[in-house]
C-alpha cells in the first residue's frame, strides 16, 4: 500500500497555502488545540511546495516539545493525597444520598452492582477476598479527576486513584442503604478519610518537581512553544 505524503492545502477563503499537522489526543491538553496549521504565506502552489517541508518540521517540533513537557509534568501522587480525593467523592455521594435518600430496594441493588465489579482470585468468595481491577472507564475517571486539579498523573497513580475511589463508594452505597431504610445515624465510617490539608499546608514550599496536590511550574523552552520558526515563510495559525 502506497502511504500518501502530507501536503500543502489551501485555505477555502483566502486561497493562501497551509500545512496542517493533527495533534496527537494525548497532548491537546497541553497545546489546546485538535489541528496545528501553518500559513505558507503563498498562493503559489509551486512555491507552497517550497516551503511545505520546513513548515511541517517546525510543528513537528512544536508537537515534540509539547510531549517532552507532558513528561517534565507527570505527577505521582502520596498515599495520603489519593485517599483525599477518594474522601471528596464519597463526602459528595453520602451528602447526595442524604438530600435524596430514594428507595431501599433500588440502593441495595446499587451496592450489589459495585460488590459485583470485585474479581475473584483462587477461589476466593468473600468480598474481603477478592480484589477491584480498575477498568478503562475506572482510569478515565481518575484522570478527568484529576485533570480539575491541573494534574496530569503517572499510570500507578491512575490505577491507585481509581482503586481508591471505587472503594469510597463502597462505603457510600453502605450509607445511602442506611439512610434509605430511614438509619440516620452519623457513619462510622466517615473518618477513615484524611482531612484535606490546612492552608498552611498547602503553602508550604515544596522541591521543585516534587510530588503535590498541583503538577511543578511549567517552562516552555524558545523555539517550541509560540515562538516564529526563522523561516519568514511560515507562521503559526491556530484553527
Amino acid at each position: 500500500m502506497v502511504l500518501s505524503m502530507a501536503r500543502p492545502t489551501k485555505h477555502p477563503k483566502s486561497g493562501v497555502y497551509r500545512a496542517r499537522k493533527v495533534v496527537p489526543e494525548d497532548l491537546r491538553a497541553v497545546i489546546g488545540k485538535r489541528e496545528l496549521i501553518a500559513s505558507l504565506r503563498t498562493k503559489d502552489p509551486s512555491e507552497a511546495k517550497a516551503r511545505h517541508s520546513a513548515a511541517m518540521a517546525a510543528l513537528e517540533a512544536r508537537l515534540a516539545g509539547a510531549r517532552a513537557e507532558v513528561a517534565r509534568i507527570v505527577t505521582r501522587l502520596t498515599a495520603r493525597q489519593i485517599a483525599e480525593i477518594a474522601g471528596e467523592v464519597y463526602h459528595a455521594e453520602v451528602r447526595a444520598a442524604e438530600d435524596a435518600p430514594g428507595a431501599a430496594a433500588a440502593r441495595e441493588a446499587a451496592r450489589d452492582a459495585l460488590m459485583d465489579r470485585l474479581d475473584g482470585h483462587h477461589g476466593a468468595d468473600e468480598p474481603d477476598e477478592r480484589e477491584f481491577v480498575p477498568g478503562h472507564a475506572e482510569i478515565a475517571e481518575a484522570r478527568a479527576v484529576l485533570a480539575t486539579r491541573g494534574i496530569a498523573a503517572d499510570g500507578d497513580t491512575l490505577r491507585d486513584l481509581a482503586s481508591a475511589i471505587y472503594s469510597a463508594r463502597t462505603y457510600s452505597a453502605d450509607v445511602a442503604v442506611r439512610r434509605a431504610k430511614g438509619d440516620w445515624r452519623p457513619d462510622p465510617d466517615a473518618g477513615r478519610f484524611p482531612a484535606p490539608p490546612t492552608q498552611a499546608e498547602t503553602q508550604r514550599p515544596s522541591p521543585r518537581g516534587a510530588s503535590g496536590m498541583g503538577p511543578p511550574r511549567k517552562s516552555h523552552p524558545r523555539g517550541v512553544f509560540g515562538v516564529v520558526p526563522e523561516d519568514p515563510g511560515v507562521v503559526f495559525g491556530s484553527l
